[in-house]
C-alpha cells in the first residue's frame, strides 16, 4: 500500500484537479482481480472500500505543567497551562469534587485564542 501526497497526485492529473475545491483527507482502497473464463475471455471484479481517514488523529490532551496550583476563590490571577494536543476549541474546567464523586461547584474558562497553541 502506497500513500501518496496530494501534491504528487495533482501533478499527474493536472486537468482533473480544481484549485477552488478543498482537498479531501480521505481515501478508499480498490480491490480488483481479473478472472480468465474457460472460453479465454477475461472478467474483471472490483470492490471499493469505505472511506479511510488519511490524517493522523489528534492525541489526547495532556497537561504537563501549570503556573498555579492554588489561588484565591475571588479569582483575578492569570494561570498558564503547558501541555500538548490542545485543540483550538479547548476549554478549561475548574471544579471541586465532593462526596460520591459529584462536583460541588464547577466553572469553565475559555483560553485566550492568541496564546493557545496546539
Amino acid at each position: 500500500i502506497l500513500k501518496e501526497r496530494n501534491v504528487d497526485v495533482e501533478h499527474r492529473f493536472k486537468a482533473v484537479v480544481s484549485r477552488g475545491r478543498k482537498k479531501s483527507t480521505k481515501c478508499r482502497l480498490v480491490f480488483r482481480t481479473f478472472i480468465t473464463m474457460p472460453d479465454g475471455t477475461q472478467e474483471t471484479l472490483q470492490v471499493v472500500s469505505r472511506p479511510i481517514a488519511c490524517t493522523q488523529p489528534p492525541g489526547v490532551p495532556e497537561i504537563l505543567r501549570k503556573s498555579l496550583s492554588s489561588c484565591s476563590v475571588l479569582g483575578g490571577e492569570e494561570m498558564f497551562i503547558f501541555g500538548k494536543n490542545f485543540a483550538k476549541d479547548t476549554v478549561v474546567i475548574f471544579q471541586e469534587i465532593g462526596a460520591k464523586s459529584m462536583p460541588v461547584w464547577e466553572e469553565t474558562a475559555i483560553p485566550e485564542k492568541e496564546t493557545l497553541q496546539p
